[in-house]
């Protein structure tokens, strides 16, 4: 996808963190960025490599994973355009935390971690911004731990079905997440095998709670859906 200078300041100012910025100052601060396309599949970093680098999102989807040796995976979160990717390493310097893959295929700018720091220094109403997108994370993960202590593998996968739509809401006569995945990613989002994923999905369809078609997940009965949160 060709991006005019126009396009990418208008895509700059969609991203939360950067929407209080002139526009000189966004012009500024993509003279310090440079445009990355992906691939569906395309790696953008790896777990424990170092972080040089901070993406902004511009259209697509990237899932951020870890892994353990005996090559389970687990996704910690599904970004969209506006989300900002990369950002723990410029603020601590550390290897990276988990992997970034491209869902789908994804269009990004990229600025290096020191250019964007600097950036950021010179104007302070972003800095509080990136705490609360920091502190958003913190909340959501608290949320997951407090998933997993209380509630069965339904309710999980229902708050994960009802956590995508409020990010990845589609249009049409049946709301629907509008992204698609394979019971697999649903199993490594909850952290459970993909045979138990698809039979709850087998079960949530023959109540009527959702359909379940070319890996997308459409929400016919959103109550019915709420009530396998127990």
């Amino acid at each position: 996808m060709s991006m005019t200078h126009q396009d990418k300041v208008g895509a700059l100012r969609n991203i939360p963190i950067l929407a209080d910025l002139s526009p000189d100052e966004l012009g500024a601060l993509l003279q310090i960025t440079r445009s990355a396309s992906f691939k569906k599949g395309d790696h953008l970093f790896n777990e424990g490599t170092y972080g040089e680098e901070v993406y902004l999102i511009i259209a697509g989807a990237i899932k951020v994973t870890t892994s353990e040796p005996t090559r389970k995976t687990k996704i910690l979160n599904m970004l969209n355009a506006g989300d900002v990717l990369g950002e723990m390493a410029m603020i601590d310097a550390e290897y990276r935390s988990a992997t970034a893959t491209a869902h789908e295929d994804t269009e990004t700018l990229v600025l290096t971690c020191a250019g964007f720091l600097e950036f950021i220094q010179s104007h302070p109403s972003m800095q509080l911004k990136i705490m609360i997108t920091l502190c958003r994370r913190l909340r959501n993960a608290n949320d997951e731990i407090r998933n997993f202590t209380f509630y069965d593998l339904a309710g999980r996968l229902t708050k994960v079905i009802l956590s995508l739509f409020e990010k990845f809401p589609g249009d049409g006569d049946t709301p629907f997440v509008n992204l698609q995945l394979t019971h697999q990613d649903l199993a490594n989002m909850l952290g459970t095998a993909r045979e138990s994923v698809t039979k709850l999905i087998s079960s949530f369809k023959r109540s009527g709670a959702i359909d379940y078609r070319d890996h997308m997940i459409y929400i016919t009965d959103q109550a019915e859906l709420e009530s396998w949160i127990r």
